[in-house]
């Protein structure tokens, strides 16, 4: 868990000394933006959270086949069809994961349950940790 600067911000509400808030939230975006820590953050959050290291397209291809495992993507799915869907480069990869995919990630769709979220949400984080 990131305990460091780049979320924090004091609320100016609380006691309305707007001045003191101002002063500090400029200071604290000084220091965030002269050194190079959120691009350090960036990279251990990346470290901690990829341990094997693994490209992004092996990270896709694990959490197809968990996917594929939960009956949460379609068994003829292909991880190049998945790694489009997941890069989201073109309008036809991201209508083919709004197609196969959104019925775990909205809460509006017809479709979603809490346990096929859950599991999609799993499958998601899991891989790298693997």
């Amino acid at each position: 868990m990131d305990r460091g600067l780049a979320a924090f911000e004091y609320d100016k509400s609380k006691d309305g000394n707007a001045e003191y808030y101002d002063t500090t939230n400029s200071q604290i975006d000084a220091c965030l933006n002269s050194t190079d820590y959120q691009r350090v953050i960036a990279l251990y959050s990346e470290m901690s959270w990829n341990k094997g290291n693994l490209s992004p397209e092996e990270l896709n291809a694990r959490t197809l086949d968990c996917l594929k495992q939960h009956d949460l993507a379609d068994a003829s799915m292909t991880a190049k069809q998945f790694n489009e869907i997941m890069m989201g480069a073109s309008d036809e990869a991201q209508q083919l994961g709004k197609q196969h995919f959104d019925k775990y990630m909205n809460r509006a769709n017809p479709q979603y349950n809490d346990s096929d979220a859950k599991a999609f949400a799993q499958c998601e984080a899991g891989p790298a940790a693997q």
